[in-house]
């Protein structure tokens, strides 16, 4: 049916942002221990660096919900895709560690690509398959942080003083450099887009409107999803500033609908994504793994998050959405407490055969003075060599250095950071954006979805940006324990307040989740 594939060439298109997303945010994680050495950044500064584009997301989101509302959902796309290439280009290029996280923080402001595409999926594919599709864009993001997992672990593979690209100097500038011909085509098939109809029609626009429902629906339910449309129009006026669609979305009749998208927001940041999305190699080397090891268990993390995306693309609009909260969020927290138990249990014992094998690596002189001592925590073991190194060598040869000296099964940790990713991916990972999808009212759409990415780009900031000074201020298995607490308390958030919204249209879920009814509001009340 023609119209059909109208329906999956466009979405096909807007999940593409997905994939940007994920190439864009997975490369930083191969960049860390470089950039780190290349301008001798503390803990705070690398963290700074990482999360900077969560800082610009947030700064885009306070602005996006009005631009979406006025230049519509498709030119919104391809100002953000012109972000992310100036971003790419300015980061693989940056001379210093200011221009490098202001180009970072440029190309955060197109983070919010996710909340558009999720708000552009929402109204234009059907009901009975928004859940799928939103979740297809989870799944292109997988595959984003997959491609840049693997372009990360190739140039480390790569890594020789001899060679200009791949020299620790500059190896971090070839990573970022990979972005630019992803940005480009993906802004060259977003000219093929449609705009989206209840924007359309909301805007005055019926027959532009009309023309767009009619190449993506059966031509006998064209006229059923018009009337739906301007039914709901008609109940509400669309046309009150967004200030006070704002006063509206904070209102007493809209608190369930704020509970869940604002609860689900810092649910799905502290659940600790963030730290293991963009510090992943990093994480590895503190079980023990050399550095290429890690890199290559970060890389087949990224096909987890491929395949278990896909898993819930698949379950999404027949589970339903709590069930695969539910399960996911449990196995999250069970994750994070074994990870937990994992480095509690850890020990690291510094003795002369051990120093001796390190020698090929590391200038091992100053570690005599070490030579027999036993530490209980990977705190303890890192206080006590850091002041032997210069901060340059302590950066390359940290791993090295757990590597050497640590006491534990590193897999039993492993495997918890792989059915974590598992989890994650397909349970609160895509279901929060089909959620937001879903409960946001069209009366204040334009304001709410981004409200709650704000939410979200403000907890996921504070996971980047202090993971490092977590793990060197409280440890590993403390910072882990966190996670698995907030994971717990979502687990009770989706069990006592989230409804079931599969196969349900948004204005059936607004019946549902909105206290009243929005028509009520008058535009003389709603100001």
């Amino acid at each position: 049916m023609k119209q059909n594939k109208n329906l999956l060439f466009y979405m096909a298109i807007i999940v593409l942002s997905g994939f940007v997303f994920g190439v864009d945010a997975g490369i930083i994680s191969g960049t860390v221990k470089f950039i780190k050495a290349e301008f001798g950044l503390t803990d705070l500064q690398i963290g700074t660096v990482v999360s900077a584009p969560a800082f610009g997301a947030i700064i885009a989101l306070l602005f996006s919900g009005s631009i979406v509302d006025k230049i519509g959902r498709k030119k919104m796309m391809l100002v953000i895709s012109g972000l992310y290439l100036v971003s790419a280009i300015a980061s693989t290029f940056a001379n210093s560690y200011e221009v490098l996280v202001l180009a970072r923080m440029l190309g955060g402001m197109a983070f919010c690509c996710l909340s558009i595409a999720s708000m552009y999926i929402g109204e234009l594919a059907p009901s009975k398959m928004r859940g799928k599709f939103v979740a297809s864009n989870q799944v292109m993001m997988g595959i984003g942080f997959f491609v840049a997992y693997l372009i990360n672990y190739g140039c480390v593979l790569l890594v020789n003083e001899q060679s200009f690209l791949f020299s620790t100097e500059n190896v971090w500038r070839t990573m970022f450099a990979t972005e630019i011909p992803v940005v480009i085509l993906w802004t060259l098939t977003l000219f093929k887009l449609p705009e989206s109809p209840r924007w359309l029609m909301k805007k005055g626009y019926k027959e532009e409107a009309v023309a767009v429902i009619t190449k993506v629906t059966p031509e006998k339910e064209v006229s059923g999803v018009v009337q739906e449309i301007l039914e709901n129009l008609s109940k509400t006026d669309h046309s009150i500033p967004l200030a006070s669609q704002l006063k509206i979305l904070f209102s007493p009749r809209m608190k369930t609908i704020l509970t869940i998208g604002i609860g689900l927001a810092l649910v799905q940041s502290f659940s600790g994504m963030g730290a293991v999305s963009y510090y992943s190699p990093m994480i590895f080397e503190q079980v023990g793994l050399g550095e290429n090891n890690a890199f290559f268990q970060t890389t087949l993390l990224g096909l987890i998050s491929i395949v278990f995306a896909m898993i819930a693309m698949k379950l999404v609009d027949k589970t339903g959405r709590r069930t695969l909260l539910l399960v996911g969020l449990l196995t999250i927290a069970l994750s994070h407490l074994t990870i937990w138990y994992g480095f509690s249990s850890a020990k690291y014992e510094i003795n002369a055969e051990k120093v001796v094998a390190l020698e090929q690596k590391v200038d091992t002189t100053p570690l005599q003075t070490l030579v027999g001592n036993t530490y209980e925590s990977d705190r303890e073991f890192k206080n006590a060599i850091r002041p032997l190194y210069s901060e340059h060598d302590m950066t390359l040869n940290e791993g090295a250095f757990i590597n050497a000296f640590i006491k534990l099964n590193p897999w039993m940790i492993v495997t918890a950071i792989f059915v974590f990713k598992a989890a994650f991916f397909f349970s609160i990972g895509p279901m929060m954006w089909v959620v937001f999808s879903e409960i946001t009212p069209n009366l204040v759409r334009s304001i709410a979805i981004p409200c709650f990415g704000l939410v979200a780009s403000l907890a996921a900031f504070f996971v980047q940006r202090f993971f490092p000074w977590q793990l060197t201020t409280f440890g590993a298995a403390n910072t882990f324990l966190s996670y698995a607490i907030c994971s717990s308390i979502g687990i009770l958030l989706v069990m006592f307040i989230l409804p079931e919204t599969k196969n349900k249209s948004i204005e059936e879920i607004e019946e549902i989740l909105v206290e009243g009814d929005l028509s009520e509001l008058s535009p003389a009340q709603a100001k």
